[in-house]
């Protein structure tokens, strides 16, 4: 029988499923190499002419041969099942190592893979920790700037120094928004310096008005004062005017007792003073007109409530009251003395 292996039917494993894929192809010199390997011996072949004659010769020499034959077939049969064997065990050994090394490249691969998905769940759970820390820096860098736009001359100082406080705490937390609030930090710090000192400015003009207001008010009401004073003088020379009037009026008093002669040259004597009084009277009253502007209460000073008349308003309304009755007192003196005149012409 053929002792050459199929080309094709191989188990691969050998405990396996057939592999249609796994061929074996003979060499051209192996094929010759087993033909000379598996050719049938013959008797004469160990012996020659000479063997072939002894087997004619000896009825056993035949079997023996036949025996020999039979036994260098097992021999070869049994040679090529250990080959076939061997080849079987190496291939296994082959696979099993190959088995190996893909499940080892496998597990390696499949390990990679596990590391490159921690490392990137890492990074991820590391930007998302960065993002809120980011944000919350940013946050806290933003609440501090704008509480510049509520900051005053006042609390400008503090407001600055809480500031820097949180930039130096927070904006290298800011990440890749630290340039950024940096810029707005300083635009913000700048811009509310700049509206402070205006601010201030204003404060100071405003000042300065005011110091200037009370102090011309200041002038004023002395002005006032003065001027009210002058008056007084004025009005304490027509009261007394006034009085000498009154008391040149008096005799006639008596009419009854005197004579017209004595009448007459009294009331003559009371209108040269009523003249004067009229004269001094309206010296108060022109001195009135003429200054009445400047004896007026000045504006007092923005958002203070005054309660009551001022000094100055009682003292102008004691001398419009001075001048009332010294100008009611002379009309009246006047009056009586001519009504007292007429009835004695009659």
């Amino acid at each position: 029988r053929d002792t050459t292996p199929p080309e094709s039917g191989w188990k691969v494993p050998y405990d396996g499923p057939v592999d249609e894929s796994f061929k074996v192809t003979r060499k051209k010199e192996k094929k010759e190499k087993k033909d000379k390997e598996t050719v049938m011996p013959y008797p004469g072949m160990y012996y020659g002419m000479q063997g072939m004659q002894t087997a004619f010769m000896d009825p056993h020499a035949a079997e023996r041969q036949m025996q020999e034959y039979a036994r260098l077939q097992q021999e070869g049969a049994k040679r090529r099942l250990e080959e076939e064997f061997h080849r079987q065990k190496r291939e296994e050994a082959l696979r099993r190592e190959a088995e190996r090394k893909r499940k080892e490249e496998a597990r390696k691969k499949q390990e990679e893979i596990r590391k490159k998905r921690e490392e990137e769940q890492k990074k991820q759970k590391e930007l998302a920790e960065q993002r809120i820390k980011e944000g919350k820096a940013v946050f806290l860098l933003r609440k501090a700037i704008q509480k510049l736009n509520a900051a005053t001359p006042e609390s400008m100082e503090t407001v600055q120094k809480e500031l820097e406080e949180t930039m130096k705490l927070h904006l290298e937390e800011a990440g890749s928004q630290k340039d950024y609030m940096k810029g707005e930090a300083d635009k913000y710090l700048e811009q509310t310096k700049k509206r402070i000192e205006l601010l201030n400015e204003a404060k100071r003009k405003a000042q300065e008005k005011k110091e200037a207001d009370e102090k011309r008010r200041q002038e004023l009401e002395s002005r006032a004062k003065k001027l009210l004073a002058e008056l007084s003088g004025l009005l304490d020379m027509a009261e007394k005017g006034v009085e000498q009037l009154r008391e040149t009026a008096t005799p006639l008093e008596t009419s009854d007792e005197q004579s017209l002669p004595e009448v007459e040259a009294c009331a003559e004597a009371v209108e040269a003073a009523g003249a004067s009084c009229k004269t001094l009277i309206k010296t108060c009253m022109d001195f009135l007109v003429s200054h009445g502007p400047e004896m007026k209460e000045p504006p007092g000073p923005v958002g203070v409530a005054v309660l009551g008349p001022s000094e100055l308003k009682q003292l102008m309304a004691r001398c419009l009251t001075r001048i009332n009755e010294c100008t009611k007192l002379s009309d009246g003196v006047l009056f009586a003395v001519r009504a007292v005149k007429d009835a004695l012409a009659r």
